[in-house]
């Protein structure tokens, strides 16, 4: 690995266990609504705003905080 390069992996990596963890935080009453996949795929990113959407009072904004990864971006 060179320096200032990020680590790369195969295609056929095995990730041991690993989860992707999807969260939404209401900060002013410390509310946590989250889920766990072992992929983060853009279906599941869907499903969870879906979800989000349904637990948060329709006259309430609802602000996003995302990377640039793909799934955060699906086709559908």
């Amino acid at each position: 690995m060179e320096l200032g390069m990020p680590e790369r992996r195969t295609h056929n990596h095995v990730r041991h266990g690993t989860l992707d963890l999807l969260a939404a935080v209401n900060a002013a009453p410390g509310e946590v609504a989250a889920t766990t996949k072992k992929q983060h795929r853009g279906k599941d990113f869907v499903a969870f705003l879906t979800d989000i959407d349904g637990l948060v009072e329709p006259a309430l904004d609802v602000h996003v905080i995302l990377d640039s990864l793909s799934a955060h971006k699906p086709r559908t």
